[in-house]
């Protein structure tokens, strides 16, 4: 009688893990939807940093990248602008929040320039 318990419940089980696949819409297909003109990277060294003539940093890109062209901002831009070619992709060194967060002045630090 235990036999047959078990092997009715091993088969409910089993006949309830069948798998369906349910597909996804690709994301191509989304990204097109999205409706966008600028774009704001905020960030430390690894987003943007200026020249450093004095010390060992000569790049005036984000930091942990061989040329301007490979680091993340500009890599992500031209993805941006694959969707959008006007995009305007603008990114701001905020590595002072890290260290002054309670008295950061975000609207002298982050006013954009137009």
């Amino acid at each position: 009688m235990k036999f047959i318990i078990y092997f009715l419940l091993i088969i409910v089980v089993f006949g309830s893990c069948q798998k369906t696949y349910t597909r996804l819409p690709d994301a191509s297909t989304l990204i097109p939807q999205l409706k966008f003109k600028n774009v704001v990277i905020l960030g430390n060294s690894i987003t943007f940093t200026p020249s450093n003539p004095v010390g060992e940093w000569k790049g005036n890109w984000g930091m942990a990248a061989s040329a301007a062209d490979s680091d993340f901002v500009h890599r992500l831009a031209v993805s941006f602008r694959k969707f959008v070619p006007s995009c305007k992709v603008t990114a701001r060194n905020i590595a002072e929040f890290e260290l002054y967060y309670n008295n950061y002045d975000f609207n002298a630090n982050l006013m954009v320039k137009r």
